[in-house]
């Protein structure tokens, strides 16, 4: 079957002695090591919806592995749900 996967994202806001306030914060993701997002840039404080279509490979095994990956600006990735949609 194909899928998409519906990831809710949002970054706490930091003090600006914390982070820089130009700073964007971004992370990446990844199904069974493919990237599916790169550099996605993370809303502050407010959460926000990203789908993305899974790779079939990804899942020919019946299972899937997500991997958020820390981006540029950011001390550690945010993700507040994972919805796996079949298509």
């Amino acid at each position: 079957a194909a899928y998409r996967v519906r990831i809710t994202m949002v970054a706490p806001r930091m003090r600006r002695s914390e982070v820089p306030t130009d700073a964007k914060r971004t992370q990446s993701v990844l199904a069974d090591e493919e990237y599916i997002a790169r550099d996605v840039e993370i809303p502050v404080s407010t959460a926000q919806q990203f789908e993305y279509d899974v790779p079939k490979a990804a899942t020919a095994d019946g299972g899937l592995d997500l991997v958020f990956e820390k981006g540029a600006g950011a001390a550690g990735t945010v993700v507040s749900e994972v919805w796996l949609l079949k298509k």
